[in-house]
């Protein structure tokens, strides 16, 4: 499992360099598929409001680089089609809506783009359906994908923005999964056991998809609350997870801020950043660290 996720990155990074310019990349993940983790790659196209969540690598195994590039790269300029009458349903959109959370420095590009938002603290909600999308005529050409809702869009579901809202944070909540870092690292890096570990722990969601906004579920906060205090330190890891721990853990809570910046600008690309401080969330307010 180790090599097969090992040798998936290194062969990511090769395809975005041969996509480079094309508006689309890839992404490595871990794909919730039935009751198993699989290892998959996330298709994402540039200025795209419909994108394909994500195409399974199996098919690609035996193909050179230069061949799986020049699909994506043609399968991102198909134009793609939603069945809108159908997606944006009220009763499905009951079900199938949840949060995106992402940096507020992004606002004037989501305001460009239409898209429905709220603010928070250092942050937007934004929001997603998910959808099948063709990408061709018949059922085989039909792909997982995800809708983030723009306000005419939104329209027509007939729900309020507040109705939306709580909607999209129930389910949320419901995908969401708080694990130990130390557990979700076993089998890939073992710590020295000689050595005192202060606990870490990771919100993401059940997909590894868009699981940052998985922090600001109260269920979550009941959990972390449990466990660290009624304050505790969120570190913003990217659009998909957030880190939290104690905020006792050390002297300066400036050293978490410190921390997210250099994992920032050193393993993250700029566009999956959340933001670039830690910060003490009390269950209500995210309060920077600076």
């Amino acid at each position: 499992m180790k090599r097969m996720k090992e040798e998936m990155v290194k062969r990511a990074d090769r395809l975005n360099a041969l996509l480079q310019g094309s508006g689309v990349r890839v992404e490595y993940v871990e794909k919730n598929h039935g009751n198993q983790l699989i290892d998959a790659y996330m298709v994402k196209y540039n200025d795209s409001k419909v994108i394909p969540s994500v195409s399974y690598a199996p098919r690609w195994y035996d193909l050179p680089d230069e061949e799986v590039a020049a699909y994506l790269e043609e399968l991102g300029k198909k134009e793609v089609s939603v069945d809108l009458d159908k997606y944006m349903d009220p009763e499905y959109v009951r079900s199938h809506v949840y949060p995106l959370m992402i940096g507020a420095s992004c606002r004037e590009q989501v305001e460009r783009g239409n898209f429905l938002y709220r603010l928070r603290d250092d942050f937007l909600i934004m929001y997603y359906v998910e959808v099948k999308i063709q990408n061709g005529p018949g059922p085989d050409s039909l792909e997982d994908g995800t809708l983030k809702l723009t306000y005419p869009v939104f329209r027509m579901t007939g729900l309020s923005e507040e109705e939306l809202h709580t909607l999209a944070f129930e389910n949320m909540a419901r995908q969401t999964e708080v694990i130990l870092l130390s557990d979700a690292l076993r089998g890939i890096f073992e710590p020295d056991t000689d050595t005192q570990v202060l606990p870490v722990y990771v919100v993401t969601g059940r997909d590894r998809e868009y699981g940052a906004a998985g922090i600001l579920c109260s269920s979550v906060y009941r959990q972390l609350s449990a466990a660290f205090g009624e304050k505790f330190v969120v570190l913003p890891s990217s659009l998909h997870e957030c880190l939290a721990v104690s905020l006792a853990d050390v002297e300066d809570p400036l050293f978490y801020t410190m921390m997210v910046q250099e994992v920032n600008h050193e393993a993250v690309r700029k566009e999956e950043w959340l933001a670039d401080h830690a910060y003490i969330y009390d269950g209500r307010n995210m309060t920077r660290i600076e």
